[in-house]
């Protein structure tokens, strides 16, 4: 297992090697076993960091199945990439974090900080960047990681640690979303009361607009209200809606964060020149009509899944000043077996709403 950093180069190492405790996929498969790491001496740039707290979402899961091609899902497979956790030892170039520091690391692992898009603050598009818990790299569920400085974050002292973990991945892409898409007074559709779904209507509330939550699960409808949604529709409600021209160009923004459903219904909801933003990761094919909604109504479809550093520090701190976190279930990641239960519940949706493997309260 690799771990090194592309901006090591020939960056003097300046601690000795480090063997940690991972869980890892040996081959594709919803399944972990323990794996011992070693860990190559710290570079100047980088940070060794004990990792307390780890998110498990749909995206892990695609790259334990191993879903994206062997460039990417690199087995044995750590997974876990919105991880939070306190600095143990940092490198001697770094100097805003120190020992002690809680810390989170979200999905990037490093980038060039060269090339156009790093210099534009668009790293999550860097060619040469790579992902925490793919591409050959050590992922959260372990208990220990060493990340380059320029991609750990600062979490608030108001934030809880399971809370904010998701926030590292799930939260800073629905906050890009959000943030890319809106104006004051908008109206949101939410599609997907789920791990993501749940933080886009906190989000989206915190923003003051109006949020209207949709999802196939009619047992949604309680836990979206009472997260500030001020309304929630089935799909079935919707379509009947739309079809009666009720619900008709009543929103500015759908959001989808669900891997699952038939997205064409939700196009007739959007006013002109609205937007349509997929937040999901699924590796499926939507077929849209074209006539009349995309080019009667200048309808945008776009996609977001990743956020840049200057993003995920701006949604942090959003998140401290409101207060927002996830709701989670925090489970043990001492013990395999309830690590494997975990998957599982990720696996068949059986959680409201993200799965978080702590070592801590």
């Amino acid at each position: 297992m690799s771990s090194t950093s592309a901006q090591q180069g020939s960056q003097a190492p300046t601690h000795g090697t480090r063997k940690a405790q991972a869980f890892a996929c040996k081959k594709p498969g919803l399944h972990v076993e323990p794996m011992a790491i070693e860990f190559p001496p710290l570079s100047s740039n980088e940070i060794g960091i004990r990792v307390t707290h780890t998110g498990l979402g749909a995206l892990d899961l695609h790259l334990m199945k191993g879903e994206w091609g062997e460039k990417i899902c690199q087995f044995p497979l750590v997974p876990g990439h919105e991880i939070i956790g306190v600095i143990e030892e940092v490198g001697s170039d770094v100097i805003e974090l120190r020992p002690g520091d809680r810390v989170g690391v979200g999905y990037m692992g490093q980038c060039c900080l060269h090339c156009d898009f790093c210099a534009n603050g668009h790293e999550q598009f860097c060619p040469r960047g790579t992902a925490v818990g793919a591409m050959g790299k050590c992922g959260g569920l372990t208990d220990y990681i060493q990340v380059h400085q320029s991609m750990v974050f600062t979490i608030p002292s108001n934030l809880d640690s399971a809370q904010t973990a998701p926030l590292l991945m799930a939260g800073t892409t629905v906050y890009h979303a959000l943030v890319e898409a809106v104006e004051p007074h908008m109206t949101v559709v939410v599609y997907g009361v789920g791990g993501v779904g749940h933080l886009a209507i906190k989000f989206a509330r915190a923003m003051g607009l109006k949020v209207i939550a949709v999802d196939v699960n009619e047992k949604k409808r309680s836990a979206a209200l009472k997260l500030g949604a001020h309304a929630f529709h089935t799909v079935e409600e919707v379509t009947a809606a739309t079809t009666s021209h009720h619900c008709h160009n009543c929103a500015d923004l759908v959001l989808i964060c669900s891997e699952h459903g038939d997205f064409n219904k939700l196009i007739p909801l959007l006013r002109h020149n609205g937007q349509m933003s997929f937040l999901c990761s699924a590796e499926r094919k939507v077929e849209i009509p074209i006539f009349p909604d995309l080019v009667m109504k200048n309808v945008k479809i776009t996609g977001v899944l990743l956020a840049s550093r200057i993003m995920t520090r701006r949604m942090l701190k959003f998140a401290s000043h409101n207060n927002i976190g996830a709701d989670v279930e925090l489970v043990s990641c001492k013990d395999v077996n309830d690590i494997n239960k975990a998957i599982k519940h990720v696996e068949n949706d059986a959680l409201f709403f993200r799965m978080v493997l702590g070592s801590e309260k």
